[in-house]
């Protein structure tokens, strides 16, 4: 419970900053409005200020368009749909991480660890990105290969679940079942379901 009082904490502004971590080091942070979705869902919303590409999906990033990502306490991916000025779909790219957790403090925040390895849906075209790069994590012991079974397994969901739907709240759904197959007999899942229960 107080676990799920620190999320809400750090929701309770209307506005979060996560932090992007990667591995071996380095990473960045953001900013988004954010809100609480039923199930314990984080909806995060951001407008795009400038121009250029969208990495990862290879399409042209335009101001205002819209960035629409989904997440949840210990999720172990964020999704985000990109979305043109007219709401349109450009694409959806799935990051895949550590579990989400909360940094608490004076200004408390959501911090995860990219685990390089990402699913992007473009029209209905979907790839795997990066795969090289966590299967590198896992040769030099970065990330234990029992994980890493649990991690690709929930990369195979993702594709599918991308495959079958097509609303961020659906797919919010799928994922978030996806998360609990691939990873049922870990300790951490059982706290997270505690978690969302108290958030729902």
């Amino acid at each position: 419970k107080l676990y799920a009082e620190l999320f809400r904490k750090v929701l309770e502004s209307g506005r979060a900053r996560l932090e992007h971590k990667k591995l071996p080091a380095g990473g960045f942070s953001w900013q988004a409005d954010a809100s609480l979705a039923p199930r314990g869902v984080i909806l995060l919303s951001r407008v795009v200020r400038s121009e250029g590409v969208y990495d990862g999906l290879e399409v042209p990033k335009t101001p205002g368009d819209r960035i629409l990502s989904f997440t949840w306490p210990l999720a172990r991916v964020i999704a985000h749909f990109y979305f043109s000025r007219e709401e349109e779909v450009k694409g959806v790219y799935v990051n895949v991480n550590t579990p989400l957790e909360v940094v608490y403090g004076e200004h408390p925040f959501l911090r995860y660890i990219d685990l390089a390895v990402d699913v992007v849906r473009v029209g209905s075209d979907i790839r795997v990105v990066d795969r090289e790069k966590f299967e590198y994590l896992v040769s030099r012991g970065v990330l234990l290969r029992r994980d890493a079974e649990g991690y690709l397994c929930l990369v195979k969901k993702v594709v599918d679940v991308l495959s079958s739907v097509e609303a961020p709240i659906e797919a919010a759904g799928g994922l978030l079942e996806a998360q609990d197959e691939c990873f049922a007999e870990e300790p951490v899942e059982e706290y997270k379901n505690e978690v969302l229960r108290f958030l729902a």
